[in-house]
């Protein structure tokens, strides 16, 4: 995922798939003897749309905050 976003792609994880695993095979393909564990929607990105106003996007906690190196 950080390799989409890195190249300019927009991601979306979609880890509520997995809940309907037969709407997943069907529509993707996917035989029964393999499994979903998990979906990824990868695109690219509507700047002009409202929802990816940055407005919208959340601030992250700055790095060093949430990582502590010790030796």
């Amino acid at each position: 995922m950080l390799l989409a976003i890195n190249r300019g792609l927009g991601i979306m994880p979609a880890n509520s798939m997995v809940s309907y695993p037969d709407l997943v095979r069907k529509y993707a393909k996917i035989p029964e003897d393999e499994a979903v564990g998990m979906a990824i929607a990868v695109g690219y990105i509507d700047k002009n749309a409202e929802i990816n106003d940055p407005k919208f996007i959340p601030a992250r906690v700055p790095f060093e905050k949430i990582y502590k190196l010790t030796k």
